[in-house]
């Protein structure tokens, strides 16, 4: 019986001094955070220009006529990251935290944290594309809309997004598409040669009224996105921009084997 009672205590010690590590190997990897990049799309303001001296020098475009030329980037439990914006260029990556949330962009300033500029949601996993955007209904870039658009597209792909206020026809490789608002279309973009696509925008008695053709090729392992805005600038020819940006698509990484 002695003998029982001994062994049992054994095995009972034995499970104690293997639950710290039966715990340390089913403890949760920590999520390593992701990668947010920043797109403003728009138009140009006027370029202008003074002589001085009989020297001509090109004048600093106004207040708020762009997007800030840098922006600190705030989120959660990381630093702020100070980043710089180029209409019609996707920013450097910035990291940003795991999980559901909000990022801030404030205007960068010497004296401190400058006030903030906007607040975007941010998806709750993966890297992302945050889209701005002058507000329509205001003059200045100091009212931006924005649109997060998931970094997800693989190799072969093009990307549209529409952010135009109304609706858009397209053909794309002989298939008519309408695009509503604030919706992104993901269709395959080969690499064996250029892609031709139409647009049209809606006359006020539904028909389409043709405005752009534009020719889109990429390599094998690159994947394209064409963003589509309603043009700000002054006296445009078309009340539609666009800005087009391709770049090699991340290599999917490889899946872990079986335990």
């Amino acid at each position: 019986m002695t003998t029982a009672m001994g062994r049992r205590r054994i095995f009972a010690l034995g499970l104690l001094l293997a639950a710290p590590l039966i715990a340390q190997e089913e403890a949760p990897a920590p999520t390593p955070p992701r990668e947010m990049r920043i797109l403003p799309v728009g138009d140009h303001p006027p370029f202008r220009q003074e002589i001085r001296g009989g020297v001509r020098y090109e004048l600093p475009a106004p207040p708020w006529s762009i997007p800030p030329r840098q922006v600190e980037v705030v989120a959660a439990a990381e630093k702020p990251a100070l980043v710089r914006l180029t209409l019609g260029r996707p920013s450097e990556p910035v990291a940003v935290p795991a999980g559901p949330g909000s990022v801030s962009l404030r205007e960068k300033s010497t004296s401190g944290p400058g006030p903030q500029w906007l607040r975007v949601r941010k998806p709750e996993a993966g890297d992302f594309l945050v889209v701005l955007w002058r507000d329509p209904s205001a003059s200045s870039w100091k009212s931006a809309r924005a649109l997060v658009l998931p970094s997800d597209a693989p190799a072969g792909s093009l990307t549209i997004l529409n952010i135009a206020p109304g609706p858009v026809a397209l053909i794309y490789r002989g298939e008519k598409i309408v695009l509503r608002p604030n919706r992104p279309l993901r269709k395959a973009l080969p690499a064996r040669g250029p892609a031709g696509l139409q647009l049209a925008t809606f006359r006020k008695d539904g028909s389409p009224e043709p405005r752009l053709s534009i020719s889109l090729e990429q390599q094998s392992d690159e994947r394209t996105c064409l963003v589509l805005y309603r043009s700000d600038g002054h006296d445009p020819r078309t009340p539609v921009g666009y800005t087009i940006f391709r770049e090699r698509a991340p290599v999917p990484s490889a899946p872990a084997p079986p335990s």
